[in-house]
C-alpha cells in the first residue's frame, strides 16, 4: 500500500519571507484491528515518521483556512484532507482510579489527557491483543482499553513528584519538551505561549473527573465551545483552538463538536480522534474500529519551527482603473508560485481561470 504525504499540518512563512508547506502521511487500515494495524505500519514505514497529535492536525485545520481565504473562496479549505476526513492522533484520553489516594484522596477519579505521548498509544500490539482478547490485556464492555491500576499507580506517582523523567521512561511522554499540568488553569497559562507547539511538546493534562464532566459532550454552538477545556487540551491551548473554531465559523457552520464517554468508568483509555467538517475531536470512539494515523518525517519538523508567521490574507478591493495592464504569464506564474507560496498544479488551475476571462464577453 502507498502512502504519500498529503494531510496538510502546517503552513507559513519564514524570516526571508518564504513559504514553509508541511505535509504528513496518513496510514488507513481497516476493520477490527485498524487502529493498531495504522500505527504498526507507520511505525514499521521506511525511514523515520513520527505520528502526530491532535495539535498539529489543528495547525493544519487553520493553515488550511488560510490558505482559503488567500485564494478568496474559504470553502477550498474543505479539499484539504485535514478537513475533509478524519484521523486518529498521538494521544489518549484517560479515565484513572486513584485507589491509594496518592495525589490526595482515595478513590478519587482523574481524566488524563495526552497529547504527543499516552499509555497504550505507541504501544500497538497491545492495542491489537486487547481487541482480540489476547494475553491478559483486554477491552471493556464499552470498547476502550482497560488499563491495569499498577500502571496508573505509576503515572499518579510520578505526577506528585513532578518527574517528567520517569514518565519519559516509561514512554508515556515522547522527546525532550515533556510537560504535566496538574489541573486545567496551569495548562492554560502555558499554553497561552505563543511557541508552546512549536517544538512539538508532549504534556498530560490532569483534571478530576467532576470538573472535566462539566464539558458536555456533542455538538455544542461555536461560542459555546470556546470555552470547552475537551477542545483546548488537544489542540494546544485556548487560543489555537479558538483558531480552528475561527476557520469553523467562516465556513458557516454553528455547532462544532466535542466528544467524550462520560468520565466514569475507572482505569480505561481511548485514543483521540481528530473528526471531518464539523465533527470535532472525539475522545469517546471505540478501539475496534478503522485507523488512520499520521506520520511526518523530522525534516518536516525542522522547516516547521523555521515558521516565524502565517502567510498574510489579503482581501482584493475593487477599484476603477483607467487602463488595463497585460502582465506577462511568466510574471503571474512567479506571484502565484514565489510570492503567494501555490504548488504547481494549483498554479495551472488558475492561469486556466485566468485564460478563460479572456473569452467572456464584458
Amino acid at each position: 500500500m502507498t502512502n504519500t504525504p498529503t494531510v496538510l499540518l502546517a503552513q507559513g512563512l519564514d524570516k526571508d519571507n518564504n513559504v514553509i508547506e508541511v505535509r504528513g502521511t496518513p496510514f488507513y487500515r481497516e476493520e477490527r484491528t485498524g487502529v493498531a494495524d495504522g500505527i504498526t505500519a507507520l511505525q514499521n514505514a521506511p525511514g523515520t515518521l513520527q505520528q502526530v497529535p491532535a495539535y498539529l492536525l489543528g495547525e493544519g485545520k487553520v493553515a488550511a483556512g488560510r490558505a482559503a481565504e488567500a485564494q478568496g473562496d474559504i470553502q477550498l479549505a474543505l479539499q484539504e484532507s485535514v478537513w475533509k476526513t478524519w484521523h486518529d492522533t498521538f494521544g489518549e484520553t484517560d479515565t484513572i482510579l486513584d485507589e491509594r489516594g496518592i495525589l490526595g484522596q482515595e478513590g478519587q477519579l482523574y481524566v488524563a489527557s495526552f497529547q504527543n505521548g499516552g499509555l497504550f498509544v505507541h504501544a500497538p500490539q497491545r492495542i491489537k491483543d486487547a481487541v482480540l482478547g489476547r494475553n491478559e490485556e483486554s477491552l471493556t464492555e464499552w470498547y476502550s482499553l482497560q488499563l491495569k491500576q499498577e500502571e496508573v499507580n505509576k503515572v499518579l506517582d510520578a505526577i506528585k513528584r513532578k518527574d517528567v523523567a520517569a514518565l519519559r521512561e516509561m514512554g508515556v511522554l515522547r522527546g525532550d519538551s515533556a510537560q504535566m499540568f496538574h489541573g486545567f488553569g496551569a495548562f492554560a497559562d502555558a499554553s497561552a505561549l505563543d511557541d508552546f507547539t512549536k517544538g512539538m511538546p508532549s504534556y498530560v493534562v490532569l483534571r478530576t473527573a467532576e470538573a472535566a464532566q462539566r464539558n458536555p459532550s456533542g455538538y455544542q454552538s461555536i461560542k459555546a465551545q470556546r470555552g470547552n477545556e475537551d477542545l483546548a487540551i488537544p489542540f494546544g491551548g485556548v487560543q489555537r483552538s479558538g483558531a480552528v473554531l475561527d476557520v469553523v465559523e467562516k465556513l458557516g457552520w454553528n455547532t462544532f463538536g466535542s466528544h467524550h464517554d462520560g468520565y466514569r468508568r475507572p482505569n480505561s483509555g481511548r485514543v483521540v480522534f481528530v473528526n471531518y467538517h464539523s465533527g470535532g475531536v472525539n475522545s469517546n470512539d471505540n478501539l475496534d474500529l478503522d485507523g488512520r494515523p499520521v506520520g511526518v518525517a523530522p525534516e518536516a519538523l525542522v522547516a516547521r519551527a523555521k515558521i516565524v508567521k502565517p502567510l498574510e490574507v489579503t482581501v482584493a478591493q475593487e477599484a476603477p482603473t483607467p487602463e488595463v495592464r497585460m502582465v506577462p504569464e511568466n510574471d503571474v506564474r512567479r506571484l502565484l508560485t514565489e510570492h503567494l507560496g501555490y504548488a504547481p498544479a494549483r498554479v495551472g488551475e488558475h492561469l486556466q481561470v485566468l485564460g478563460s476571462y479572456q473569452t467572456r464577453k464584458q
